[in-house]
Formats: C-alpha cells, sequence, structure tokens
C-alpha cells in the first residue's frame, strides 16, 4: 500500500509541477506585452520632447540640459522628469530588444537579468494561466516534471534519514529507500 501511494504522490507532484513550469513561458509573454506598452507610451512623450528640442535648435541632450542647469527649482525637476522618461525609455527599449531577440534557452536568463519590478508586479495582477501549446511550453513542461521527480526523491530521503535519525535505525522505516 505505501508503495501505491508513494507512487501516486510522485506523478501528482510532476505533473503539478509541469503544470506551474508550464506557466512561465505564458508570463514572460504577458510581461513582454506589459514591457511594449511601457515602450510605445515612453516613445510617445519623448518624442514630444525631441520635437519641442527640435523647434528650438536643440538636440534632446541639450534640451534637458537647459533644464536640469535652470535655477528655478520647478525647470530644474522638469529636466529631471525627462531624463528619467529618457532613460526609462534606453532600458526598457533594451530589455524589450534582448527578450525578442533571445532564444527559447536564453530567454529566462535574459528575463531575469533584465526584470523591471513595476513590470512584473503588473503582468502578475493581470496574468491569465493557460496551458502552452509550444515546443517552449512543452520544454518547461517536462523541466516541471523533472524537478517534481527530483523533489519528490530528495523528499523521500530526507523523510527516510529523519525516520533512522530519529529511532535510530531500531525499527523498519516505513518510507521506503
Amino acid at each position: 500500500m505505501g508503495h501505491w501511494l508513494a507512487g501516486l504522490f510522485d506523478r501528482i507532484l510532476a505533473a503539478v509541477c509541469a503544470l506551474i513550469f508550464a506557466q512561465l513561458p505564458l508570463f514572460m509573454q504577458q510581461y513582454q506585452y506589459q514591457l511594449l506598452g511601457h515602450v510605445a507610451e515612453l516613445k510617445i512623450h519623448v518624442n514630444a520632447i525631441t520635437n519641442a528640442a527640435h523647434t528650438n535648435g536643440k538636440t534632446l541632450t541639450q534640451y534637458i540640459q537647459r533644464f536640469l542647469e535652470n535655477a528655478d527649482v520647478d525647470f530644474s525637476k522638469q529636466g529631471e522628469l525627462m531624463l528619467n522618461m529618457h532613460n526609462r525609455l534606453e532600458t526598457l527599449s533594451q530589455s524589450s530588444l534582448a527578450l525578442q531577440q533571445a532564444s527559447p534557452l536564453e530567454k529566462p536568463i535574459i528575463f531575469f537579468q533584465t526584470l523591471n519590478l513595476d513590470i512584473a508586479s503588473s503582468a502578475i495582477e493581470h496574468f491569465q494561466p493557460g496551458i502552452p501549446l509550444t515546443i517552449e511550453g512543452a520544454i518547461y513542461a517536462f523541466l516541471g516534471v523533472l524537478f517534481g521527480y527530483g523533489s519528490f526523491f530528495c523528499l523521500k530521503r530526507l523523510a527516510a534519514w529523519l525516520y533512522n535519525a530519529t529511532f535510530g535505525g531500531k525499527h523498519k522505516s516505513p518510507v521506503a529507500t
């Protein structure tokens, strides 16, 4: 009976881990959509600032610098806002491009290296779980199965060790090793 129950539990754990791992490509995709939305919105604002700079015969950098150097605190704060907006556009654009160009194996590494927590929290808030019917989804599900079986094996070994440490091997362990 114990072996049958252990066999059922390891399969359930493997299936649950496969479903959880399969969500990662979906989450990364929804994160990418959010990221692209932020980039598009920032481009509109930075383009408007750039057009204002060109109208005044300046480059964007010169225009922002003029605001930053202004003695009036209101104008210098406006310069900081414009500079932050421009810098954020550059950072998010690079992150978006890196994710778009990444192979399925590189994507999780790039994703975690370039992760923006504000965008990720918004993506989590709006996340819609599903079952991806892609090669990438299948690979992640397979990794989830391996993780589930590995976790079960480690838990089984830990339980046997704890049992033997507690009872000193005087009794037969109910957890098969």
